[in-house]
């Protein structure tokens, strides 16, 4: 990613991925910076997960996934 530019990004992953740490360590340490939702937003994210993991990525969840991305959720 260093190589392509890249300065922040937005992890998107389950909850124990976020709270472990474990991308943003090896991301800081490259020098890009690791956003990840507030705790109180992680049920958001798990909801789009599953709606992936469930083949259920219907319009209206693509659309509110967007807006969480975006911040407007």
């Amino acid at each position: 990613m260093q190589s392509l530019g890249v300065k922040k990004i937005l992890l998107l992953a389950s909850e124990g991925t976020i709270l472990s740490g474990i991308y943003e360590k090896r991301l800081t340490a490259r020098g890009i910076e690791c956003i990840s939702p507030p705790q109180e937003k992680f049920f958001m994210l798990r909801n789009f997960i599953e709606a992936v993991k469930q083949d259920k990525f219907t319009t209206k969840v693509k659309d509110s996934f967007v807006d969480f991305v975006q911040g407007k959720r």
